[in-house]
This record gives structure tokens, sequence and C-alpha cells, in this order.
């Protein structure tokens, strides 16, 4: 598995929500990549300009490769392609970030280090296809917060 993931890792030195950038960069994996079946880009912006770019080089989203963002920005849900993504409970994880804060600042805090997690959502929509070879894990729900403590 690994052997087949690694040559597939493009090296992006774009800044984070450069779509030109990631335009070249997905057209040019494109041309030079005949195993390519998806993307999974670090932000909505640059799956947008991958899409772009996989378009330039003749390749169909979602038919020829799946593309998913991550961050669920307002207009992925408004492209022709309505884009696949990961959307994280921000509300949430800042709320809990400033309760945490707020409580270690407190004189009696002993507390022993611990993580909390927060459950990402993926938003399902046509950047990808279902896939038969794989489960399908639409029913599967993650625990909305775990808390694990450190020993």
């Amino acid at each position: 598995r690994a052997n087949g993931f690694h040559p597939a890792v493009f090296p992006y030195e774009g800044r984070l929500g450069d779509v030109s950038r990631a335009r070249e960069a997905a057209e040019s994996l494109a041309r030079t990549s005949d195993t390519l079946d998806g993307l999974l880009c670090f932000n909505d912006l640059v799956a947008i300009g991958a899409m772009m770019g996989l378009r330039r080089a003749g390749l169909r989203v979602p038919e020829d490769v799946a593309v998913i963002g991550f961050d669920d920005v307002p207009m992925a849900s408004q492209l022709d392609t309505p884009l696949t993504t990961v959307d994280l409970p921000l509300v949430e994880i800042c709320k809990t970030a400033v309760s945490l804060l707020l409580r270690r600042l407190e004189p009696d805090y002993s507390d022993p280090p611990h993580c909390v997690r927060t459950a990402p959502r993926i938003i399902a929509r046509a950047s990808t296809r279902e896939n038969p070879s794989h489960p399908d894990i639409s029913n599967v729900k993650p625990p909305s917060r775990i808390s694990e403590r450190k020993t």
C-alpha cells in the first residue's frame, strides 16, 4: 500500500490558499501519473484549484479522479461539481480550548495532562464517487468528543 501511495505524494510549495499553484500542481501530476485516481487536499481552495488543473489535463472529476478538500468553505457546495470536504467543528474546538485555558489559569488547577479530540465530519458531494470495492461507512458515527488521560 505504501508503495502505491509514496509516488503520489506531490510537494506543494504554494501558500495555503493558492488556487493557481494548486491548479498547476494538479495539472502536472495528472500529466505525469497514469495511476492517479484521487486527491486529498489540505484545504478547499487548494482542492478547487486542483479540480481546475485536472480538467485542464483532460480528466473528469469524479469520473477519473476524486477530489476531497478540507474545511468546508461556503463556495465548496456551489461549484459546478460540488466539492466533498472534511468539516471540523470549529465552534466546539474553540469553546473547549477556551474552557481548558480558563480552567488551567485557576489557582487550584491540578489536572494531569490530557488530550481532547473532536470528530471531523465528511460532507460527501459530487467530487467523489462511490467505490464498490470499499465498505460503506456512511452510517459509522464516531463519538463527537473523546477525552483521554495520558499516563
